[in-house]
């Protein structure tokens, strides 16, 4: 999982450099770790903070593919690829 996150990150910044759109991406992000979940209820992307993935969904955008799906702030089961989620 650390190596998918660390190509995520690599293909992010070397997107930024080509970026076709004109569009901003947030350019400060917290320390805060948490798992994000799929509108279907699958974990995906974890350990990532929700700013960065948002930050990947942005630079996404700009290289003109489709951004991430909505992202729900929860926590992943181990034995479960299931999330569950928060109560705000």
């Amino acid at each position: 999982m650390r190596f998918y996150c660390s190509v995520i990150l690599f293909l992010a910044l070397f997107a930024l450099g080509r970026a076709e759109k004109d569009i901003e991406c947030p350019n400060n992000c917290g320390a805060e770790f948490d798992v994000h979940c799929g509108t279907d209820g699958t974990c995906y992307h974890a350990n990532l903070s929700s700013c960065l993935v948002k930050l990947q969904s942005c630079y996404r955008e700009k290289r003109g593919l489709a951004p991430f799906k909505i992202i729900e702030r929860g926590y992943c089961l181990l034995n479960k690829p299931m999330c569950e989620h928060f109560l705000e």
